[in-house]
């Protein structure tokens, strides 16, 4: 079957070939959306949201995100205590 006499819609759209999909580079911290963080502010008990704080949202998240691996990058080099994540301000129960 000759694919050039296909049309592009219609009965015969099945056999047409695909076009290849290409992703587009963007930073990854744009995937984290509008939605998440509006459900994020949500949770935290806000009411509206203005446009500049969904960019805002985005810089203070990757900052913390950093500044988490980080640490935890450091404290895997040198071997875990309680101390390390005390000083990060999210302490382990169960340890003396």
């Amino acid at each position: 079957m000759d694919l050039n006499l296909l049309k592009e819609s219609g009965k015969h759209r099945a056999f047409m070939p695909r076009r290849r999909f290409r992703k587009l580079a963007r930073d990854n911290i744009q995937g984290v959306t509008r939605p998440a963080i509006r459900r994020l502010a949500r949770r935290g008990g806000v009411y509206r949201i203005g446009n500049e704080i969904y960019e805002e949202a985005r810089r203070a998240l990757k900052n913390r995100l950093t500044e988490i691996i980080r640490r935890i990058v450091h404290v895997m080099d040198s071997g875990t205590t309680p101390g390390h994540e005390r000083k990060m301000g999210n302490p382990i129960y169960g340890f003396q």
